[in-house]
């Protein structure tokens, strides 16, 4: 199942690297996006996709030897997944300009009154946002506990071929 998971995460690490590079043509029409909004997208998209290849490369290493089928279909659902909902939630978020706290406050750095961002935790969209950081980190989890302990420490002994 290893081989499987290593195959289908690393896929989507390459979509998403795709879908990041092609998000950077938002920047060209900013009065319909929020540059700080979609900078943040741009980021975090490279940055999921890095986490797919990380799985990606633990799962073909041979990390994950408890992996069934059943938790390696919870570990892919999960990250690529949570990795795809946040992609979509921070690209509306850049066109419609509703943000999470954190984000908003960056996004309206500068500006003492009209802030172009509005910042509201409870719009669904900062919602969709806060569900896929959710479901990344129970993926993640998931993935862990299926991880063999031994592959987080280096081995002192040599195996002879």
């Amino acid at each position: 199942m290893q081989a499987q998971l290593a195959k289908s995460t690393s896929v989507h690490a390459v979509l998403l690297c795709l879908a990041a590079c092609l998000q950077g043509f938002t920047f060209l029409d900013p009065q319909s996006v929020d540059a700080n909004l979609a900078l943040s997208a741009h980021y975090k998209m490279f940055l999921h996709a890095a986490l797919l290849a990380a799985i990606a490369a633990a799962a073909v290493s041979g990390a994950f030897p408890k992996m069934g089928y059943n938790s390696a279909m919870g570990v892919f659902i999960l990250t690529t997944g949570g990795a795809w909902l946040s992609t979509y939630a921070d690209i509306a978020a850049s066109f419609i300009k509703i943000a999470l706290p954190m984000s908003g406050a960056k996004a309206c750095r500068g500006f003492t009154k009209n802030c172009p961002v509005t910042i509201d935790g409870d719009h669904f969209n900062s919602q969709l946002i806060a569900i896929s950081a959710f479901m990344i980190l129970f993926g993640l989890i998931l993935a862990m506990a299926r991880t063999d302990p031994s592959s987080l420490m280096l081995s002192t002994k040599a195996k002879k071929r």
